[in-house]
């Protein structure tokens, strides 16, 4: 992050990624958590957000599932491409089945 984006933050006040992805951990029934915690994140991958969103697509909550496969297209990382891979082997719901083709797109895409 730039140092005029982290003193635009501050003086904002504005939550820090780090922020959002420790209380989405304390909300992991909470997609929309889960999904600002993606919308607030860098593009280098985070192993405490991967692995909040890797266990998002094990749930049993299609809405849960909904927003970790939200959250996985809008990180487009790289690392989240195997669990979407395994996400779509077992997924019955053709929405989300969709949805986890758009954030293989996004995860895979090499531009």
């Amino acid at each position: 992050m730039s140092t005029l984006t982290a003193e635009f933050r501050r003086l904002l006040a504005l939550p820090s990624a780090s922020d959002h992805t420790a209380l989405a951990a304390t909300c992991p029934d909470d997609p929309a958590a889960l999904v600002r915690a993606a919308l607030a994140a860098g593009t280098e991958d985070e192993p405490a957000l991967r692995q909040l969103v890797e266990a998002a697509l094990e749930k049993t909550n299609p809405t849960i599932r909904a927003g970790g496969i939200q959250a996985a297209a809008l990180l487009g990382w790289s690392s989240l491409a195997a669990p979407l891979l395994l996400a779509a082997a077992v997924e019955e719901d053709e929405d989300l089945k969709r949805q986890i083709r758009i954030a293989l797109r996004k995860c895979t895409s090499t531009t």
